[in-house]
């Protein structure tokens, strides 16, 4: 939805942001108030982003309808997203098709279908008859299993050890069956609910960035050869494969980070400047790739001058004139300039 909005940002920015920021806290406490529902205890409170941002009758109503009314919060805050949705769409928030639209309405009702399945395994417990029985027939077992051994080994020793062991790995495939049974706890072994939550908070804060409606393009000086593409990634396989590259190389943010120093030495070139000027104007693209090709020649001709040039050269004084050189007078008629008679 929040890409949707952009194309209202044009004319309606204010109220483009009002529906993003709705939206967002919306969201937050909706995923919020699912976790709450499948967690095994309440004893951890979940963060959620700016409650309180939100006007005081939305506030007021989510209190009622669960304090009073007993309803479902996640239904609620299901049905004021959509509906949200809806007003801004018919407002011009959103200038999108309502085929496109209505895929936003069907991933809202696949989160809540899963959030029933998550339920599910909260509300259907094992069956206690069942385990009844598991515990009368595991304590059955600790006490026959020494009697047991103790038929096959005449030594004290190796009926303890065998004994233990087998008890041993019973109870703990017992143990292990019942953290199964339902891990949304808040034990070590369940699954990491506040975490969840703060991934969500993250990602709904990512939508509120200013520079979140920013268009991705490419730079001045892309490759845009496939050829040159395809050979560059060959290289690359090969380097992977003989072990040349180090492990910071293979990630993707050195990669960035690298791209990020690339483009700083590029932009600090003076001759750089000339191409830009020639990219931007109203030039045709052959124009432009000769403009390229020229300021490539300027600056191999000029590192070329100052390799070749000696550093003494700059400091020292201009070299006096030759001994048969005479200078000009200013004033007066210089007889060797003076014009021949016909």
């Amino acid at each position: 939805c929040v890409t949707f909005s952009r194309c209202g940002m044009d004319h309606k920015l204010d109220d483009v942001m009002r529906f993003r920021h709705t939206l967002v806290r919306l969201m937050s406490l909706c995923h919020g108030s699912a976790l709450e529902e499948i967690k095994d205890t309440e004893s951890d409170s979940i963060e959620t982003i700016d409650v309180a941002g939100l006007d005081r009758r939305t506030l007021k109503l989510l209190h009622e309808c669960k304090e009073i009314y007993s309803f479902n919060r996640v239904e609620l805050l299901l049905h004021l997203s959509q509906g949200l949705i809806t007003k801004a769409h018919d407002d011009g928030v959103m200038t999108i098709a309502p085929p496109i639209l209505s895929r936003v309405y069907q991933t809202l009702s696949r989160g809540f279908v899963n959030l029933l399945n998550a339920k599910k395994i909260c509300d259907t417990r094992f069956p206690f008859p069942y385990a009844q029985l598991i515990s009368i027939l595991l304590l059955t077992y600790v006490f026959l299993t020494p009697f047991t051994i103790s038929t096959l080994y005449k030594s004290k020793l190796p009926v303890a050890i065998l004994t233990f062991f087998a008890n041993y790995g019973v109870f703990s495939l017992n143990f292990i069956a019942g953290e199964l049974e339902n891990p949304f706890g808040n034990d070590d072994n369940d699954l990491p609910l506040n975490h969840f939550q703060s991934e969500m908070n993250n990602s709904l804060l990512m939508l509120l960035h200013t520079h979140s409606d920013h268009i991705a393009g490419i730079s001045q000086g892309c490759v845009t050869d496939f050829e040159v593409l395809v050979q560059a990634k060959m290289e690359g396989d090969e380097a992977m494969e003989s072990g040349e590259r180090t492990d910071d190389s293979k990630s993707v943010g050195a990669a960035i980070n690298s791209a990020i120093e690339s483009k700083k030495s590029i932009i600090s070139r003076q001759s750089i400047s000339a191409l830009a000027h020639h990219a931007f104007s109203e030039e045709s693209a052959g124009e432009m790739d000769q403009a390229k090709v020229l300021v490539e020649e300027e600056v191999s001709q000029a590192t070329a001058q100052q390799q070749d040039k000696p550093p003494e050269a700059a400091a020292s004084p201009p070299s006096s004139p030759p001994s048969g050189f005479q200078k000009p007078k200013i004033g007066g008629a210089d007889p060797a300039f003076a014009p021949k008679s016909p």
